[in-house]
């Protein structure tokens, strides 16, 4: 029983650096500052990463913390709009005719 004891308590630790994680880069999130989100963003991916390969928790659940904090942070980051492509020319090869 002292190893599901010990296996218990390290996950909960896991699971709690998580969280903090989470909880700080939600915060910058809140604050609007992009820089200090960008520098977080794969800090804390990497902590999701590492917890779920130890399956402290569930794959999908890491994929969708990992989704929803991305989409957070590249709302803060202005995208410049991207001009429309022109479309192509048609040209027909004398040599086909």
């Amino acid at each position: 029983m002292d190893g599901i004891r010990e296996a218990r308590e390290r996950n909960r630790a896991q699971r709690s650096r998580l969280r903090t994680a989470i909880k700080s880069l939600r915060s910058v999130v809140a604050a609007g500052d992009a820089a200090k989100a960008a520098e977080l963003l794969p800090q804390t991916l990497g902590i999701i990463d590492k917890i779920a390969q130890k399956k402290v928790i569930h794959a999908n659940t890491a994929s969708r913390y990992k989704s929803r904090l991305s989409k957070k942070v590249a709302a803060l980051v202005p995208v410049a709009p991207v001009a429309p492509a022109k479309p192509r020319r048609r040209t027909t090869s004398k040599a086909a005719v």
